[in-house]
């Protein structure tokens, strides 16, 4: 249900660069949907987004129950936190669960 406070886990890993991982929901109707953020936010061309530059970032989401699509956007960036020449390799794993709390 788009009411219900939804954990979202980012984790962007392995290679050697240091990144920095931010993680936004915007609801159906275009609005924010981000209700906490297991870091600090930033506001990215009028967009709240939580931001780290460690490993793991998670957002709780909730939605008005009163739009019209139970479809929600789920924005993700990973950037490089200084840039040393080539960028190097890295995995990402975006999980959406119920019940779990977000990383402090």
């Amino acid at each position: 249900m788009l009411d219900a406070r939804t954990p979202i886990l980012a984790q962007a890993y392995n290679g050697l660069s240091r990144r920095i991982l931010s993680v936004a929901y915007l609801c159906p109707d275009g609005f924010s949907g981000m209700v906490d953020c297991s870091d600090n936010t930033d506001f990215v061309q009028g967009i709240e987004f939580c931001v780290t530059d460690s490993e793991t970032l998670g957002i709780e989401r909730q939605c008005d129950t009163s739009a019209s699509s139970e479809v929600g956007t789920l924005l993700v960036g990973v950037t490089s936190k200084e840039f040393q020449g080539d960028c190097d390799g890295y995995g990402l794993k975006i999980m959406a669960t119920y019940g779990v709390e977000i990383p402090d």
